[in-house]
């Protein structure tokens, strides 16, 4: 990759980034920021003394989710259900390590000309009471574990009230 790619690439990343804030924002109704230096909060110590994990922090402590944003082009649906070894499987494994034990991965995708996607753990649809709207928008996968994970649209995620998701 050349530097300037790598440079696109890290701009198409953070505006990613920046509208997946100003989404959360409108849905839940806190403040959302990317992580400072989004990705340099690598180790278990930096995360916990800032309370940062995911590449999207808020002060609200209710929001359930660690949030990891990815915008890249390399992927096709199809490849999630078909292939275990392609780059939404290592963003998944990704979102899932750097998850803090009390809030619960959410992976947030798109490729150019196609809507945000994201993909969320079966406890966290259990977690929202698995109503039939949610039950019919989503695709249920299977990741490299063998756990359930499910994908749906992220506006599908945002049209449900956020008092289905608040921890408590």
């Amino acid at each position: 990759m050349s530097k300037r790619a790598g440079i696109n690439s890290r701009d198409k990343g953070a505006r990613g980034e920046g509208q997946v804030c100003a989404l959360l924002k409108t849905w839940w109704g806190s403040d959302f920021a990317r992580t400072p230096s989004s990705g340099g909060f690598k180790t278990k110590k930096f995360r916990e003394d800032w309370n940062a994990e995911g590449d999207i922090v808020t002060p609200d402590e209710t929001f359930p989710f660690s949030v990891e944003v990815k915008w890249q082009e390399e992927w096709t649906l199809n490849q999630l259900l078909t292939a275990p070894n392609n780059k939404i499987w290592d963003w998944w494994e990704q979102a899932k390590r750097e998850t803090a034990s009390d809030k619960l991965p959410l992976l947030v995708f798109k490729k150019n000309r196609h809507p945000w996607f994201v993909m969320m753990t079966e406890n966290g649809i259990a977690t929202a009471a698995q109503t039939d709207f949610m039950k019919s928008s989503m695709i249920r996968v299977t990741d490299r574990q063998g756990q359930a994970a499910y994908i749906r649209l992220f506006d599908d995620l945002l049209k449900e009230h956020k008092k289905l998701w608040e921890r408590l």
